[in-house]
């Protein structure tokens, strides 16, 4: 396989979406193509700004927010494809994220009414967690039961 040819599937995968430099890696190798030709393929993508952790970052926090993922559970995602912490930090800690709200409006959709007894409320701060949002979130979330 030749460098060319490692270039132009990688273009193909990032034509359709970002993809994080560490699992554009991780495709190529699964493709088989060398280690080199992929370092050399990536490095030449990411000077040429076609491909960036910081792009790829952006979108899957965005996707991951629509969907209604907390931040821990993104951390964890993004962590897994070694994108920088600095780059996680600086979206995670943006403006256009309301974690708060997002945790109430997630639980509201899944569980419209009040708890009932302390094993509803268990089992929906589990779900909280599960979607990966923090103590503070999950609180605030539960707060958000308008008293009958």
């Amino acid at each position: 396989m030749t460098e060319r040819t490692a270039r132009d599937r990688a273009l193909g995968w990032l034509a359709r979406r970002e993809y994080a430099r560490e699992e554009l890696a991780a495709r190529l190798r699964r493709s088989g193509y060398s280690s080199e030709d992929v370092e050399r393929t990536l490095s030449e993508l990411a000077d040429a700004g076609l491909q960036s952790d910081d792009r790829y970052a952006e979108s899957r926090i965005r996707a991951r927010f629509n969907q209604g993922y907390g931040p821990i559970r993104i951390r964890l995602e993004l962590q897994r494809f070694e994108v920088d912490e600095s780059i996680i930090r600086r979206h995670l800690g943006s403006d256009e994220f309301d974690w708060f709200l997002s945790a109430r409006k997630v639980l509201l959709k899944k569980y419209p009414r009040p708890p009932g007894e302390w094993k509803d409320k268990a089992r929906r701060l589990r779900y909280l967690a599960s979607r990966g949002f923090d103590a503070e979130q999950t609180e605030h979330a539960m707060d958000g039961y308008q008293p009958e």
